[in-house]
């Protein structure tokens, strides 16, 4: 899904706090609008000119919060996450039932993969801005400020307080992993953050 703003746009990424983003949007920015038709269509990526704002998270919380989700959600392909007639990366795993150990043994094994699977939303657009999970308030209210957007800074601050994933999963993420699953994707990660821990 996107929320189309008065200039600029914002794209809903899987994960990465998109959700409380466009809350957001909707309830505290003048002439917020949502584009799509339904939940099914959460990952729907419009096309456009202006300015898009979308979320991002670092792949050592990104990526046990998108297998509790898939796994949620019984493994089934969902049609926005299917990129020009094919599974995202991530998603052929889950068409075998893969179980965690082995998806988080994979995903040590395969660098790039969480880069190429993402790559389908921070690749489609000429300008980009991005907010990071870790510090979405305040990545948020810069961004709007600098596309002058109008917005109620105060009712945004005061929604800031999120708790950023579940303990589901993270025990697999070992400082081994998480320092091989940095190696594997600080090529695009590193962008937007320092070492292999948020």
């Amino acid at each position: 899904m996107a929320v189309l703003l008065q200039n600029s746009l914002f794209v809903h990424v899987p994960k990465t706090g998109s959700r409380w983003i466009w809350h957001q949007l909707l309830g505290h920015v003048d002439g917020a609008e949502y584009v799509g038709k339904s939940d099914a269509e959460a990952h729907w990526c419009p096309l456009t000119d202006l300015p898009v704002m979308m979320g991002v998270r670092h792949p050592a919380t990104w990526l046990p919060s998108y297998f509790a989700h898939r796994n949620r959600h019984g493994w089934k392909p969902r049609p926005g996450w299917i990129v020009e007639g094919e599974l995202a990366p991530l998603d052929e795993m889950f068409q075998s039932r893969i179980k965690a150990k082995d998806f988080f043994l994979t995903i040590a094994n395969s660098p790039g993969i969480v880069t190429r699977h993402l790559q389908f939303w921070y690749d489609r657009y000429e300008d980009t801005r991005i907010i990071r999970m870790e510090s979405m308030a305040e990545d948020l209210i810069k961004h709007m400020e600098d596309l002058g957007e109008s917005f109620y800074e105060g009712s945004i601050r005061a929604a800031a307080n999120v708790k950023i994933g579940k303990a589901e999963y993270k025990a697999q993420l070992t400082g081994e992993f998480t320092d091989r699953l940095w190696e594997n994707e600080k090529a695009f990660f590193g962008q937007f953050y320092n070492g292999a821990t948020p």
